[in-house]
């Protein structure tokens, strides 16, 4: 396996939209990793193993490419990291993309602006007349998948199959990129095909909410335009980036990600779920799915009292007590009926994972399959263990991301309950590692235990299940949610 790490694709001032570069002469080092974008350090980490461990620079844009010797036109696959739009790295060793291409293609992975480098809104701030953008996060995923279209057959990747896959805010980047207009000099979409791991379908921010967050960003940084903004210290705006997620302002307008694509009418024109309701993601296959337990990643409860859980589904739901009574008791019962713990908390966390992931995710399946047959869901259902304090996991937001790339050290093997024995972990993995490298070369995810994956039809809505017992079912990914209507 041939590796090529720390390419630079572009460059880029603050904010500033990316540059591409006109390439080099004699011999680059591609030993090393290029520095992952600044972000915070040090917080609490929901799943292991995703912190970046080198240094952080702004001057971030840069590829990490696996091929398999002697490749010549496999299909690429492009990855895009999560991490809300604030954290990560493409150099995280969890993202080594050599196991994934030793399954017949080449693997890129990308480096891209966070946070309040990369998605706070500037322009009405003076950041117009300096060549701030919006979204400049986006922009540079658009000029990375642009430089592998222009690049990739020297590496061995036909520049013609290229998939952009990514979990949670790597999913959100493209399902936003969907309906983008390509960058200049680039002929068309800058991928063909798309594999959408938990990414939020629905959550955009306005220009009110944009306005909002900029304004609040300034004020954390100390500074009041968009210039004095292009020269504060970089750990100034990294200790923004902390301080405005604890800003009562920022909570009431965006919630807990302050950080996350807006509506520019440059490269964002609505949030993904219209988008492609109209038709955005025409002409491209995608596979889409999400975790079986979405939210559980996020419960800060052990347990619930039920006469709390009542009121909590009352609140969010906007039900009269008897309705949420009837929701919770439904939930309870469809729980233990699927052999899993139905304690008030994790009643809570399946109504939540329901509401905000799994019901929308469906959304947009069906959405995309109205215009294009190449549409496949699916359900990841891996179950981790509580945490030592009681909270669960089980197939929780994350757990999925080793199995993509088959790389699973003794923190993760801990975090998923494989200690012990890892041959289950491992043989998942090679069926999720098989579905996405055959439908990164055709258009048509296929696994050893599965076979070729329904295409999503509504209104049987047939998808994939992929937990300890692969296999089809009829809408997985939406059924249970049928208990909130």
């Amino acid at each position: 396996m041939r590796s090529f790490r720390g390419i630079r694709y572009a460059t880029a001032t603050r904010l500033g939209p990316p540059v591409a570069v006109a390439g080099w002469t004699g011999a680059l080092d591609a030993t090393v990793p290029g520095p992952a974008a600044p972000q915070p350090r040090g917080g609490p980490q929901l799943v292991p193993g995703l912190e970046p461990t080198g240094p952080l620079s702004e001057d971030c844009l840069t590829i990490d490419v696996w091929a398999p010797e002697g490749a010549d036109a496999l299909p690429v696959l492009v990855w895009i990291h999560g991490g809300s739009f604030l954290i990560g790295a493409a150099s995280s060793p969890t993202y080594d993309g050599a196991r994934l291409a030793a399954g017949g293609a080449v693997v890129v992975s990308v480096q891209y602006r966070l946070g309040a480098f990369g998605f706070v809104d500037l322009r009405e701030h003076g950041g117009t007349d300096l060549g701030m953008v919006a979204n400049a996060g986006l922009h540079d995923v658009m000029a990375a998948l642009a430089w592998v279209r222009a690049h990739i057959d020297a590496f061995g990747g036909d520049p013609s199959r290229v998939t952009a896959i990514g979990e949670s805010a790597g999913g959100g980047v493209i399902l936003h990129l969907l309906g983008a207009a390509p960058p200049a000099g680039a002929p068309d979409r800058v991928f063909d095909r798309a594999i959408v791991q938990s990414g939020s379908t629905g959550r955009t921010f306005d220009a009110a909410t944009a306005a909002t967050i900029a304004e609040r960003v300034l004020a954390a940084v100390g500074v009041a335009d968009a210039a004095a903004y292009a020269v504060a210290p970089f750990d100034q705006l990294v200790a923004a980036s902390v301080a405005v997620q604890r800003d009562p302002i920022v909570f009431a307008a965006a919630g807990l990600m302050p950080f996350h694509p807006s509506v520019d009418d440059v490269v964002v024109s609505d949030a993904p779920d219209r988008a492609l309701a109209l038709g955005a993601g025409r002409g491209c296959d995608l596979v889409l799915g999400t975790t079986r337990d979405e939210m559980q990643l996020f419960l800060p409860d052990v347990e619930i009292e039920p006469g709390r859980l009542q009121r909590r589904v009352e609140k969010y739901l906007g039900l009269s007590a008897v309705d949420a009574a009837d929701r919770c008791d439904a939930y309870r019962r469809r729980l233990a009926s699927d052999g899993l713990r139905s304690r008030a908390i994790d009643v809570w966390g399946a109504i939540y994972s329901d509401r905000e992931m799994l019901l929308p995710a469906r959304a947009a399946l069906d959405a995309q399959s109205t215009f294009h047959a190449a549409t496949f869901g699916y359900r990841f259902d891996w179950s981790a263990p509580d945490r030592p304090d009681g909270r669960p996991v089980g197939a929780a937001h994350g757990v999925d991301i080793p199995f993509t790339f088959g790389n699973f050290d003794a923190e993760w093997l801990e975090f998923l309950g494989g200690s012990a024995d890892p041959r289950p972990l491992a043989a998942l993995s090679d069926e999720l590692r098989a579905a996405w490298i055959s439908f990164a070369a055709a258009g048509a995810p296929a696994s050893p235990r599965i076979g070729a994956w329904p295409r999503w039809v509504v209104p049987a809505r047939t998808a994939v299940v992929l937990g300890a017992s692969p296999h089809v079912a009829a809408d997985p990914i939406g059924e249970r949610g049928a208990l909130l209507a």
